[in-house]
């Protein structure tokens, strides 16, 4: 019989309020369904309202690798994920850990480019998360953000803001697949309101990551012989 399969997630927001904090382990969990998952949640200190720019992502890269530290040294997890879109600290901790480490930034990318082009991006920042834009490469996309939101304590205020905007990416910009560059946008169960507005494919980044996640973990598992 497989023994439990343990995954780590590390959340970029500093708040004492845990059951936030385990919201997007719980999110992950909806969609994988197997009895044997177990989500271990821990966040960063220092960073009250999240990490809503480039200046604050270079900063927060140190309190990453410390959180991951922490909880490799005292969990014995099958894989990491860092949940953010911006991928803080994962490339680093690609290069160090034996478990592998997903970031939701990159791979969410990955996973909108598997499904089509133009790709419609929605945010927090002034522009897109380096490391998604790195991943669409050349692929034709666009990006749009309110202009009331400046991190994610602004998210929930702007929900009907953010399908405003992903209708103009449909219709201005021809966008066929929805991007959520933001993992504060899954916390706030976004995605299936833009897909039940404009019927499209909507990519949640803690949803199509946290899957990642979970398929490396298994493999990881099973290469382990456990």
């Amino acid at each position: 019989m497989a023994s439990k399969l343990k995954i780590g997630v590390i959340r970029v927001v500093t708040t004492d309020d845990w059951d936030f904090l385990r919201t997007h382990a719980r999110i992950i969990s909806e969609y994988v369904r197997d009895p044997k998952l177990q989500m271990v949640t821990d966040r960063i200190d220092g960073f009250p309202s999240g990490i809503p720019n480039e200046e604050e992502e270079a900063r927060a890269i140190p309190y990453v690798i410390e959180t991951a530290n922490r909880m490799v040294k005292n969990e014995d997890l099958n894989a990491l994920f860092v949940s953010c879109a911006a991928d803080p600290g994962v490339s680093e901790l690609q290069e160090k850990l034996e478990i592998p480490v997903v970031g939701a930034g990159r791979t969410s990318a990955y996973v909108a480019r598997s499904l089509g082009f133009p790709i419609g991006i929605l945010g927090i920042d002034e522009k897109v998360p380096g490391v998604v834009a790195d991943a669409l490469g050349r692929t034709t996309w666009s990006y749009l953000k309110p202009e009331d939101v400046e991190t994610t304590l602004d998210i929930n205020k702007s929900l009907n803001k953010y399908i405003d905007l992903a209708r103009k990416l449909v219709d201005d910009n021809h966008a066929r697949v929805i991007l959520l560059a933001c993992t504060g946008l899954s916390t706030a169960r976004l995605a299936p309101r833009i897909r039940n507005e404009l019927h499209i494919p909507v990519v949640d980044p803690v949803i199509s990551s946290g899957l990642v996640t979970y398929y490396a973990a298994r493999g990881n598992q099973i290469q382990n012989g456990e």
